[in-house]
């Protein structure tokens, strides 16, 4: 293969990719619970993310005597409990409603602490808001979880309580990560500077 037909199948390659959205690869992040240790379950893992499909696996329910909870349910689907919620990539806004019992279940009368932490580098590109309630009209918590990386909750008995997620993508940031590679690559593969 030539350089000029080298190019031009590089050049279309990356017209593909960065205007038909298979420029942005995902993301995939833990969100971690930890309560009071009492002898029981006291952490909880979920996982959410986009990726090129939408997949969700179902959470198994917490031992009897747990200081903490943490799950995820689907705002449109609301009788399903997830330990994991990868969506699918294409929209301009994901949420992901998290479900923490900062108390549990244990037989302890009075005031427990959770904490629910995640790392900020797992988070894809763009803004994370941590908000309380169903969806983007609660009380803001944090608007940016890329800048902080954890959050307490306590209550005096087992309570729901509910987080919102609200996730927007900035497709942008991948496709000028990838148009910068390939055009590092084409200078290489023809020797320019």
């Amino acid at each position: 293969m030539n350089i000029y037909k080298l190019k031009q199948f590089l050049l279309t390659g990356l017209f593909i990719f960065l205007f038909t959205g298979y420029g942005y690869c995902g993301f995939r992040a833990t969100i971690h619970a930890e309560g009071e240790y009492s002898g029981g379950q006291n952490q909880a893992d979920v996982v959410i993310g986009i990726g090129p499909q939408e997949s969700k696996k179902m959470a198994i329910p917490a031992g009897p005597k747990n200081t903490c909870n943490l799950g995820i349910v689907d705002p449109k689907d609301w009788s399903e409990g997830l330990q994991e919620w990868i969506q699918k990539i294409g929209e301009q806004q994901f949420i992901w409603v998290l479900v923490l019992d900062p108390h549990g279940k244990d037989e302890y009368e009075g005031f427990r602490t959770s904490t629910m932490s995640w790392n900020p580098d797992e988070l894809g590109p763009g803004t994370f808001e941590l908000r309380k309630g169903f969806d983007q009209n609660g009380e803001l918590v944090i608007p940016d979880m890329k800048s902080v990386t954890s959050i307490s909750d306590s209550d005096n008995a087992p309570a729901a309580h509910y987080y919102a997620i609200i996730y927007k993508p900035d497709y942008n940031i991948y496709s000028s990560y990838y148009l910068s590679q390939i055009i590092k690559t084409l200078r290489l593969l023809t020797n320019t500077k």
